[in-house]
């Protein structure tokens, strides 16, 4: 994967989106809370008890936050790819992962239009072939910012040399082996579970 969008993995899960009334801004207003999650929150602030209150900041990068969260607005926030229900079948990854946080329904990263500027990975038209290709050994990854050749996109039964799970796994927006962590704009922001999840589905032999 050489680029990918977070736009739909910030904001989606009921009560920390902004949908009316369906837990954002407007699910507040009606529960008189401020509130749910500090992001909710401007100027450094945080959230606490559904209040925004003054707070000093706990983090600068995600180094310094557990593997679990990512340091956003000077605190250590839950990360954003940490789908619940996540199950090890590509059914569920497809769904929860790629339609939601690699711009698959949008012009831009892996989508159809998008896919060209990214390292030719379409995820929206046949996702199961553009990682395993037709005979489901594993297709060929375009490292387009980073050094390291001769890479597959997904390897059954590896995931340790799978790029989907390399890319998804790096947190700098920079590596020189691998170019930018996925997604694209939040590199690091998949949670542990999630990327456990999508190496058993790899071990497994990465079925579909």
């Amino acid at each position: 994967m050489s680029a990918c969008s977070s736009e739909s993995s910030h904001g989606t899960d009921a009560g920390t989106g902004g949908a009316p009334g369906a837990g954002g801004s407007a699910g507040m207003a009606d529960s008189g809370a401020e509130c749910t999650v500090s992001t909710d929150c401007t100027d450094g602030k945080r959230c606490v008890d559904g209040a925004c209150v003054e707070s000093a900041p706990a983090c600068k990068t995600d180094d310094e936050c557990t593997p679990e969260t990512e340091c956003t607005g000077g605190q250590c926030e839950p990360k954003a790819v940490c789908p619940a229900g996540l199950e090890p079948t590509f059914d569920s990854i497809s769904t929860k992962i790629f339609g939601m946080s690699c711009g698959t329904s949008t012009s831009g990263c892996h989508s159809r239009k998008g896919a060209l500027n990214s390292g030719g990975l379409n995820l929206a038209d046949d996702p199961y072939t553009a990682l395993l290709g037709s005979d489901g050994k594993g297709a060929p990854a375009a490292n387009i910012a980073g050094t390291e050749k001769g890479l597959v996109r997904v390897v059954p039964g590896d995931a340790d040399n799978s790029f989907l799970v390399i890319k998804l796994g790096t947190r700098s927006s920079q590596d020189p082996k691998y170019g930018s962590g996925m997604p694209f704009t939040d590199p690091g922001s998949v949670c542990p579970d999630t990327l456990a999840t999508i190496r058993t589905w790899i071990a497994n032999g990465a079925k579909q």
